[in-house]
């Protein structure tokens, strides 16, 4: 039997490749869903930034706003001083840039309440709570709540 070669001539079989190509495109699937996953979350993190810029927005209106104007509502209200025209009271629009799409911006709306108590035992504080609430694709409703503490300057 001198004719038969015990030796392997280079490269790979067929189970070799199959085998790296299944590892390669595991890989590949689990990067894919790595890279939509981030892409949610950022457009989540966006939303709940621009949140917090309306509520922050809405808190400094507050402080600028007289002592007797900032009186004590029962329970959660809507802000008169927020009126667009063709939105509901309360309701916030922004516009919102859509990566990828050069055309228009698409509208988030964001609905703002407030809420503001006098501190017991004290005539000259009042707790104000501002709380922005918007709409998320696949999450719902999210709320976003600012509080701080209004003093009267005598």
């Amino acid at each position: 039997m001198k004719g038969r070669r015990n030796e392997r001539s280079g490269g790979f079989t067929l189970i070799e490749v199959t085998i790296a190509m299944t590892i390669l495109v595991v890989g590949l699937l689990a990067l894919a869903v790595m890279q939509l996953q981030a892409l949610r979350q950022g457009a989540g993190s966006r939303a709940l930034t621009q949140a917090a810029v309306v509520a922050r927005d809405q808190m400094e209106t507050v402080q600028r706003m007289s002592w007797a104007a900032v009186a004590p509502t029962a329970g959660w209200a809507t802000p008169g001083w927020i009126n667009q025209a063709g939105y509901n009271p309360g309701e916030v629009p922004l516009e919102v840039e859509v990566a990828g799409v050069a055309a228009p911006r698409a509208r988030e709306v964001y609905s703002v309440r407030w809420r503001v108590a006098d501190i017991a035992g004290s005539a000259d504080l009042r707790n104000v709570d501002v709380q922005v609430t918007w709409f998320e694709e696949n999450r719902g409703n999210r709320t976003l709540a600012l509080s701080s503490v209004r003093w009267e300057m005598q």
